[in-house]
């Protein structure tokens, strides 16, 4: 399962030209800036997915942050967060 990281993460590894119109992508053997690029990519993919949901770096949190304030009112806030309120 380990192939396919250790052949994409070494320099000078043949590989495909990806796109022919993007400049700077030509060439056939795999440059330093080729394997950081993966090696950001899977570093990025690890994080995502090891760091916990209530971490103030995780994913679920930069989600729910970036989309702004709860548009629910106050009340309705209140019970999601606390449960509602059970009359004794």
């Amino acid at each position: 399962m380990l192939g396919g990281v250790l052949f994409y993460a070494r320099v000078g590894t043949i590989r495909m030209r990806p796109w022919k119109a993007v400049p700077f992508t030509n060439g056939q053997y795999r440059t330093p800036v080729d394997v950081a690029l993966y090696l950001g990519l899977l570093a990025s993919l690890v994080t995502a997915i090891v760091v916990p949901a209530g971490h103030p770096g995780s994913l679920h949190e930069a989600l729910r942050t970036t989309h702004g304030p709860d548009q629910a009112g106050s009340a309705d806030r209140a019970n999601r967060v606390a449960g509602p309120v059970r009359a004794t």
